[in-house]
């Protein structure tokens, strides 16, 4: 049995910078092409005599630098102004909480150019904020306000449709919009 990620590799032995390849873990989504028409992880489906790929394309939605390598500038911007990473809040000799000095503030959606995080960048903010050792979740959640970032999902579900890893950040999504709302 082949897999895309193979098929693939077998094309770029004759033709350069078709395509990036990263690992074969189905982990992470680098790997995620379109083929005929659905969205898949090339280094975990499978292909076989039977199946007929008529369209291999790059991920709809995303700017195309050559071939199928996608640029994800955006996406890594967006996913750094979500600063994905625990942070903690110290106390001083009196008791009062402090910042650390080293961490800014997340920036709101007012702050950030092309403020749509996008459910990828959202499902990974959430995920921070359910951290109990992390000591910003208010700030987290101020950062995902406003009409062009969180609320700006209209719950269609495409984005669990079309997830290759088969991730649900509709469902991250509906719970920050409910967490945030009963918050005032």
């Amino acid at each position: 049995m082949f897999f895309i990620f193979i098929f693939i590799g077998i094309i770029i032995q004759n033709l350069i910078n078709l395509y990036i390849i990263k690992h074969k873990l189905g982990k992470c989504g680098c790997c995620a092409i379109n083929v005929n028409g659905k969205n898949v992880l090339a280094c975990n489906t499978p292909i076989d005599d039977k199946q007929k790929i008529q369209k291999i394309s790059p991920l709809p939605n995303i700017p195309v630098i050559k071939d199928l390598v996608l640029d994800l500038t955006h996406y890594y911007e967006q996913y750094k102004n979500i600063q994905p990473w625990i942070m903690r809040k110290k106390k001083d000799e009196h008791g009062k909480i402090i910042k650390e000095p080293d961490r800014e503030i997340l920036q709101t959606t007012k702050e950030r150019k092309n403020a749509y995080l996008g459910p990828s960048t959202i499902l990974n903010s959430f995920r921070w904020i359910r951290d109990s050792r992390d000591g910003f979740h208010s700030e987290r959640k101020d950062g995902l306000q406003g009409p062009d970032s969180l609320f700006r999902c209209h719950g269609e579900m495409n984005c669990m449709s079309n997830c290759p890893l088969g991730l649900n950040p509709a469902k991250a999504i509906a719970k920050l919009k409910l967490a945030i709302t009963k918050e005032g």
